[in-house]
C-alpha cells in the first residue's frame, strides 16, 4: 500500500466524520472520491481531508450535501492525475448485438434474485463482475442490471421481497456499478458531464448506470448525487462548462419531470447540452436529447465538447 493514501479511519479522525457518514456520502453523492485495494479496501488522497473540511464548513452554513459537495466536485481546470490503487475496470464498447437467448439471460437475473433473497453478497459480487468482463457495456446495462432491477420491483409488488432485499440489492448494485465508472472518471481526459437527478427524484441506479455509460466514453463525471435543486445543476455546469444528464424513473410525476426539465433548460447556457434518460423520459423538448438506448446514449456523450480551459 502507498504511504501516500489514508484509510478511512484516518481521513474519519481528521476530518471529524464519522465512517459511516462518510461511506455514505460516497454512495449518495459519490463524495469524498476513494480508490480501492484489491480486497476492496477504501484508500484516499491527502488532498481529500483539506475537501471534506471545507465541505463541513459548507454544510454549516447550511448547505445540503449535494450541493456543498458540487462546489467542490465541479471545476473548469484540468484534474491533477490520479494514481489508481488497482488496474482501470476492462470496458468493452463493442456494438455487436449479444448472441445469448433470453433464457439464458433470464437464468442468470433469477440466479441473482435468489442471492438478493438470502442476502447473499458474495454470489452477486461474483456474478456483477463475470457478466461485466464477459458482455460489455451495453449488454451489461440493458440484459443483467435493468432486467434485474425490474425483477427486483416485480417480486416486491407480489411481496416476495421486502424492502430490506430492495434496499439490499439496490445498494450492491450501486456499489458494484461505482467501481466501474469512478476511476475511469478519475482517469479520464474527455469533456466534463455534470450528472444528476432533480428535485424529489430519489432513484439513483438509472444515475450511475449512466454515469458508467458517460465515463467508458472517456467523459469526467461531475456527480452531484439524488434531489439536486434545477438551479444548482446548472450553475454546477455553467462553472465547468460541461454537458449535463439526468435520470428520470418511470414512478415520477410527468407533469413534474416536464416542468424541471424546460426549467433547467432555460438555466443552461447555449453551450450546455442536456440529456434525459430513463423509464420517466418521455418527453419532446427544444434543445434536449432523450438518447433511447445507452448505445445512444454512448454517441452523445461522445460528441460533447469539452471546456475551453483545457483545450
Amino acid at each position: 500500500m502507498s504511504e501516500s493514501f489514508l484509510t478511512i479511519g484516518a481521513v474519519s479522525k481528521a476530518c471529524e466524520v464519522p465512517v459511516e457518514t462518510l461511506r455514505t456520502w460516497e454512495r449518495r453523492y459519490g463524495f469524498p472520491v476513494a480508490t480501492r485495494t484489491p480486497g476492496g479496501q477504501r484508500l484516499y488522497q491527502p488532498e481529500m481531508v483539506g475537501l471534506l473540511q471545507r465541505a463541513k464548513l459548507a454544510l454549516d452554513r447550511g448547505l445540503r450535501p449535494s450541493q456543498a459537495f458540487a462546489q467542490l466536485m465541479v471545476t473548469p481546470a484540468e484534474p491533477a492525475p490520479v494514481t489508481m490503487a488497482r488496474p482501470l475496470p476492462t470496458v468493452v464498447c463493442d456494438a455487436a448485438p449479444c448472441s445469448e437467448t433470453d433464457a439464458d439471460a433470464a437464468a442468470v437475473v433469477a440466479l441473482w434474485m435468489r442471492a438478493a433473497t438470502h442476502f447473499d453478497a458474495a454470489t452477486l459480487a461474483r456474478g456483477f463482475e463475470t457478466e461485466w468482463a464477459r458482455l460489455g457495456v451495453f449488454d451489461f446495462l440493458e440484459r443483467r442490471i435493468h432486467p434485474f432491477i425490474v425483477a427486483i420491483g416485480e417480486a416486491w409488488l407480489r411481496d416476495e421481497l421486502g424492502i430490506p432485499h430492495e434496499h439490499f440489492a439496490s445498494d450492491r448494485i450501486i456499489d458494484f456499478l461505482g467501481t466501474i465508472w469512478r476511476p475511469l472518471s478519475d482517469a479520464a481526459t474527455g469533456p466534463v458531464l455534470v450528472g444528476a437527478t432533480m428535485p424529489m427524484e430519489q432513484h439513483a441506479i438509472g444515475l450511475h448506470m449512466a454515469a458508467v455509460t458517460a465515463a467508458a466514453a472517456g467523459c469526467r463525471i461531475a456527480y452531484l448525487g439524488l434531489d439536486t435543486p434545477v438551479i444548482e445543476i446548472a450553475r454546477a455546469a455553467r462553472q465547468a462548462e460541461a454537458s449535463v444528464f439526468v435520470s428520470v424513473s418511470a414512478t415520477a410525476p410527468r407533469p413534474l419531470v416536464l416542468e424541471q426539465v424546460r426549467e433547467l433548460r432555460r438555466h443552461l447556457e447555449s453551450r450546455n447540452q442536456l440529456a434525459v434518460g430513463g423509464g420517466g423520459a418521455r418527453l419532446e423538448i427544444e434543445g434536449v436529447a432523450v438518447p433511447g438506448s445507452f448505445r445512444a446514449f454512448f454517441d452523445w456523450c461522445s460528441e460533447q465538447p469539452r471546456p475551453r480551459a483545457s483545450r
